[in-house]
């Protein structure tokens, strides 16, 4: 009797597989708990990978959703997410250009199609692209060229939601952020100081001191000795970046530890240590 039972939920477990394995869907999920997956919707990341490629627009949108939903733990979509880019829907490339920026892609492979994204006819992918490209470092140094153009682009200064970044800003943000392989852009960043954008002037100049090139020097000094500029502390801040070259800024930075403001001072003394370490900051030099 106990070898009939046996017998008997063995068939019926093998059964229960084997219709498992046929349906689609059924055999996504055992793989997908079997494999350890992540999953969203009641579906495993790999049945969201492959709706990526498959013919019904919706699907192909959805997987891109439950995708960027997953965030970093779905990197292997990654190829099957840059190919979406090239939809013919720009909702659907939209949520792909979202789901890498969740994935926080850093393959440089992804490069190429991210600065076609920037061209993209959709102020979404536009939006989107940038953010991921600003989020890649010195991985995106190929990329300047294309962010330097998507500043220039003014259609990039539309904001799509309550908030006060656009693609132009992030755009700076990205170049900054490719540090000091990013030097060629330094002319570029010295004109945007005068930009319409207040965010894009503040980035601007915090994209310089993260190249910590000796050329943005003078127009940095320019606006630390302007006692009312309001990117004072960002230029002192970029001066510091820039470290021991910049050393013509010490003098005026000394006199700012005798500010009366907490946050002048501090900010004095942290550019001074970063530019020379040599100097007395707890006493406030003269």
């Amino acid at each position: 009797m106990k070898r009939r039972i046996l017998t008997w939920s063995g068939g019926s477990i093998a059964l229960a597989l084997g219709v498992a394995f046929l349906i689609p869907s059924s055999r996504y999920s055992m793989l997908g708990y079997l494999r350890g997956e992540s999953f969203d919707s009641g579906r495993p990341q790999s049945y969201w990978v492959n709706a990526l490629r498959d013919a019904d627009p919706e699907l192909r949108q959805e997987g891109a959703t439950c995708l960027a939903r997953m965030g970093p733990q779905a990197a292997e979509a990654i190829p099957a997410l840059v190919d979406l880019l090239k939809d013919e829907r720009p909702e659907i490339r939209t949520k792909a250009a979202f789901a890498l920026f969740k994935i926080h892609v850093k393959a440089s492979s992804a490069v190429p199609p991210l600065c076609d994204g920037l061209k993209d006819s959709s102020p979404g992918v536009r939006l989107y692209c940038s953010m991921c490209l600003a989020g890649m470092g010195q991985e995106a140094q190929t990329a300047l060229p294309d962010l330097i153009e998507a500043v220039k682009d003014k259609g990039n200064g539309v904001h799509l939601f309550p908030s006060p970044i656009n693609t132009r800003q992030l755009a700076v943000v990205a170049l900054g952020h490719v540090g000091p392989c990013a030097r060629e852009a330094v002319p570029f960043l010295l004109e945007l100081l005068a930009d319409e954008d207040h965010v894009v002037r503040e980035v601007a100049v915090r994209a310089l001191g993260q190249i910590r090139s000796p050329d943005s020097i003078p127009a940095l000094m320019l606006i630390l000795q302007d006692e009312k500029h309001p990117l004072r502390l960002d230029a002192a801040a970029a001066l510091g970046g820039i470290g021991s070259e910049a050393r013509e800024a010490v003098p005026t930075l000394c006199q700012m530890m005798k500010h009366r403001s907490l946050f002048v001072r501090r900010a004095a003394e942290t550019a001074v240590r970063q530019i020379d370490p040599s100097v007395e900051v707890g006493s406030r030099v003269k």
